[in-house]
């Protein structure tokens, strides 16, 4: 009996310590990594460095390293060779939609600094780390470091990795964002009281658009009616291209601002697909220019003779005029989230009055199987229109590959996983890994610089989740030579094409062939995000599965047998089979949680029973202490975001550990009792 007590104590202390280590924060002043899928920095998120970090040449490392700041000062990073390293600003985000205060709001790692922060104590810092290989980099293992000095102390991170000796290709995933050039107008001190477009206008965009190229954005946007959208973001979106009526009444069309803006992107190597937005605007309305500049606000009902007409008469001057320009291979009519009915008449009216020379272009909230709409050229589908229809979403990409037409996915407002700013990074990693695996062409995303009223303050908008709008960053206010900063979510999407890229080129398609797909919920701010911890966590592991399956990849392509390949396999084959296991493996992982927190309420029960037994004050007083503890470590294990049920075992952990104690003490008391007889 007295052993088995012994046993029992023994194996609550180490229960207690493991629950300690969850949620334990490291001291202060400690700078090392962590998991660069984590938006923020808890236990659960510890980096497990394998032995050495790879890289393949003609490739980016991304890494992510935390430091927690002991006094107020300057903190500096320097870096080794073909390293760099940048702070993470904090922008805030609420958790619902709009910027009402009393949402609960965070600060969130995301705006690319520069080498230097300005710290408090007690501040949590994060830094991005890049390490790149061109192609002339030799293979082999490399050593580099980033030190970073609070101006008292240096503490030195340095880190080993492997140049593996493969060149990493171009990606096959293409990747378009729609832009908001007037949004820098507004922003920008240096352009009040400038016009669009104009000469200063263009030499800040200009800036913009070579940043846009170097990630491999091909797309143009451009507008044909005011506010396409209905005025969805903060800034004005007019038209691009001028409706007029002349003294006689006769409509033309000024086309000066689409001109200047196309030439320009063209001009800094954004020059693939002009999409034209428009032709079905959200609010049903656009304008037209009187020629005493008066402005006349028209609402045709579509299908009427005079939408007909407006239409029919823009339609022959826009063909011809892209025709003059030598456009008109590049330009799609756009049309975006639009009932079906609705699109078919544009699309007819289009194809009766301009042929085959504009092709089509569209995004859909919803899909079928529906032959029209083989009609467009490229397609974008959202996330959401075939949740527990990817068979259906498969035939469609596959039947549309054969007649040769594009089909991408995109997320956006009240989708997940997604990219909003308090999304967790491994979301843009899996959105990457999920769209290649079903089959997709490329990725679409419908805000890159729709900046909200102060995007260094906050992300907050009326209309959508903090961060929805945006993916890139202005420069300061008052720059007079402004240059954008990439958002660490940009960064992630940036590494989940790598990532698709180095499967491809080592053919091994059915590693991304099966991935865990988890269902978001609104909350109670009305924004959309996991449906719970365990949904969240389940995605990420989907992302770290990936990257492990790389690994075990360059390895099997070295000669290297990875035995992690071969259970990786068998899951690929049961899933295969049974599409449902992710569906029942998360079920299970509720029934666990569930039997937590049973086994806990039957501690507490124990513990009221033998604080009823032992009376005495002493007694009463540790077990009030032991049942404080036991409610801080509770507590606590709310906080945790990342272990898969971490609050219910800490609970469980928590009451069996108070129990021992309890047991102890009154076995120990229940001795004595007997000595004294």
């Amino acid at each position: 009996m007295e052993t088995m007590k012994k046993l029992f104590a023994v194996l609550s202390a180490v229960l207690f310590c493991i629950s300690l280590q969850v949620h334990a924060q490291d001291d202060p002043g400690m700078f090392h990594l962590m998991d660069p899928g984590s938006l923020f920095y808890d236990a659960s998120s510890e980096y497990d460095v394998p032995d050495h970090l790879t890289v393949w040449k003609n490739d980016t490392l991304l890494l992510k390293a935390v430091f927690h700041a002991d006094h107020d000062g300057q903190l500096t990073l320097s870096c080794g060779q073909d390293t760099h390293a940048v702070f993470l600003e904090t922008v805030s985000a609420s958790i619902g939609i709009g910027s009402d205060p009393g949402i609960p709001h965070y600060d969130v790692p995301d705006r690319i600094g520069d080498q230097t922060h300005h710290a408090v104590q007690g501040e949590t810092v994060y830094v991005l780390i890049e390490i790149t290989a061109s192609q002339n980099t030799g293979a082999g293992l490399k050593e580099t470091s980033v030190v970073l000095s609070d101006g008292i102390k240096e503490y030195p991170l340095p880190i080993t990795y492997e140049v593996i000796d493969r060149v990493l290709p171009e990606p096959a995933l293409t990747v378009e964002f729609w832009q908001y050039p007037y949004a820098s107008l507004r922003w920008y001190d240096m352009l009040e009281g400038e016009e669009p477009f104009s000469r200063k206008h263009q030499s800040v965009l200009g800036r913009q658009l070579d940043a846009y190229a170097q990630l491999g954005m091909k797309n143009i946007t451009v507008t044909v009616t005011d506010e396409p959208w209905g005025h969805q973001v903060y800034d004005q979106y007019p038209s691009m291209v001028k409706w007029k009526h002349d003294q006689d009444g006769y409509l033309f069309f000024d086309y000066t601002e689409m001109d200047q803006w196309i030439s320009l992107c063209m001009e800094h190597g954004v020059d693939g697909y002009i999409d034209c937005f428009g032709i079905l605007p959200f609010t049903g309305r656009w304008q037209i220019t009187e020629h005493d500049g008066s402005v006349t606000e028209v609402s045709p009902e579509i299908g009427s003779y005079e939408w007909t007409d407006l239409w029919s008469t823009f339609l022959y001057s826009f063909t011809d005029h892209m025709e003059e320009k030598g456009w008109i291979d590049q330009t799609y009519i756009m049309i975006d989230e639009r009932p079906v009915e609705e699109m078919k008449a544009a699309v007819g009216l289009v194809q009766e009055i301009c042929g085959d020379r504009l092709k089509f272009h569209a995004a859909l909230a919803e899909i079928t199987e529906d032959s029209f709409y083989d009609v467009f050229d490229r397609l974008a589908v959202s996330i959401a229109s075939f949740s527990g229809k990817e068979d259906m979403m498969r035939r469609i990409i596959a039947h549309r590959k054969e007649l040769g037409l594009t089909t991408q996915m995109y997320n956006c407002s009240t989708n997940y996983p997604n990219v909003f700013a308090l999304s967790e990074p491994d979301e843009s990693l899996w959105t990457m890994e999920y769209l290649a695996g079903m089959g997709f062409d490329g990725y679409l995303r419908w805000a890159m610089d729709a900046w909200p009223q102060d995007p260094y303050a906050s992300f907050d908008f009326d209309r959508f989740e903090a961060g929805d709008t945006m993916l890139v960053y202005p420069d300061e206010h008052d720059s007079t030579d402004p240059e954008i900063t990439q958002s660490y979510r940009l960064k992630m999407i940036g590494q989940g094409i790598r990532n698709v890229t180095k499967l491809q080129a080592l053919d091994s398609p059915d590693i991304l062939s099966v991935m865990y797909r988890g269902n978001g919920k609104e909350n109670r701010y009305g924004a959309v995000y996991a449906k719970g911890q365990s949904v969240k966590a389940l995605t990420s592991l989907e992302a770290d599965r990936i990257e492990q399956m790389i690994r075990c990849m360059e390895d099997a392509a070295s000669g290297i047998h990875a035995p992690d390949m071969d259970v990786h396999r068998s899951r690929i084959a049961y899933l295969g089979l049974n599409p449902s296991w992710d569906g029942a493996y998360l079920g299970l992982n509720r029934c666990v949680a569930i039997m937590n927190v049973v086994c806990f309420a039957a501690d507490l029960v124990i513990l009221a029973v033998m604080f009823m037994r032992h009376a005495g004050k002493i007694k009463k007083m540790a077990v009030c202490l032991i049942a404080l503890a036991s409610a801080a470590c509770i507590l606590l294990s709310f906080g945790s975001t990342a272990v898969l049920i971490d609050r219910f075992t800490v609970m469980m952990m928590t009451g069996t550990i108070v129990c021992a104690v309890i047991a102890m003490i009154g076995s120990r008391r229940q001795g004595e009792s007997k000595d004294e007889a």
